[in-house]
């Protein structure tokens, strides 16, 4: 996991390349501070592709974009901004 300064903020080593990226982020520290909302000076939210679960402060693509706006962040979502 890294932060939009592309700084690394998480590695969780002990999963193989088979496990599924949704489980791993469910082991993971910052997600785990973060669904138990233990930062509360600014909201954080972590983005992920279509194969994570769509959460609170989680991020991932609209299935049916609506609208423009969402169309453009799936576009951005697709470019790894």
């Amino acid at each position: 996991m890294f932060d939009a300064n592309c700084l690394i903020r998480d590695i969780v080593p002990r999963w193989s390349g088979a496990v599924n990226d949704a489980k791993i982020l469910s082991q993971s520290g910052p997600h785990q501070i973060i669904e138990q909302n233990l930062v509360h000076d600014q909201p954080q939210y972590l983005i992920g592709d279509s194969g994570y679960p769509c959460k609170r402060l989680l991020l991932t693509p609209f299935m049916n974009p609506a609208d423009e706006h969402q169309l453009i962040y799936n576009r951005l979502d697709k470019m790894h901004l």
